[in-house]
């Protein structure tokens, strides 16, 4: 299972900042300039991405 902390940026979507792993934190910190940002736990098995969790979430 890997942590991934993404920002989501009008011109380009959604961008992955940060993967760690399980250990990583859960929690967003101060949020970027009003931007939207979420951290997911994905989990990964024979190579195909089977599960996605919303941890957090800067907007509702």
């Amino acid at each position: 299972m890997a942590v991934v902390y993404s920002t989501y940026y009008d011109a380009d979507g959604w961008v992955v900042r940060r993967v760690m792993c399980d250990c990583g934190s859960r929690t967003i910190g101060l949020p970027t300039d009003g931007a939207d940002e979420v951290i997911v736990e994905a989990v990964y098995w024979g190579s195909r991405l089977v599960g996605v969790k919303t941890v957090d979430r800067s907007r509702p």
